[in-house]
C-alpha cells in the first residue's frame, strides 16, 4: 500500500490532500466430503478453488476554516475506485 498526503496551513485555513494505492489477491479453497444424510439424500464430493485480484485507488481533499474557537467549518471530497 502506498500513501501520499499533504497539509498546508495558512492562519485559520487548512488544506489537506492525499491519495492511496492498494493491491493484493485473495485465494479461497473449499472442500466438502461425502455425507449420507438419509437413504434418499446423498451429497457428493465437492471441491471449489477461486482466486481474485484486488485493486483500490483513492484521492481526497479537505478544507478547514477555524472561524472562532471552538467553531470550525470543514468541507471535503473523496473518490474511491475498486476492482476485484
Amino acid at each position: 500500500m502506498r500513501r501520499s498526503f499533504h497539509i498546508l496551513q495558512l492562519g485559520a485555513h487548512t488544506f489537506i490532500a492525499g491519495s492511496r494505492l492498494q493491491a493484493g489477491s485473495f485465494d479461497t479453497r473449499y472442500r466438502h466430503a461425502s455425507i449420507v444424510a438419509s437413504p434418499l439424500i446423498a451429497f457428493t464430493n465437492v471441491a471449489n478453488d477461486a482466486e481474485a485480484d484486488f485493486r483500490r485507488a483513492s484521492v481526497y481533499g479537505y478544507y478547514q476554516w477555524q472561524v472562532a474557537d471552538p467553531l470550525m467549518l470543514e468541507a471535503g471530497l473523496s473518490l474511491d475506485y475498486m476492482k476485484y
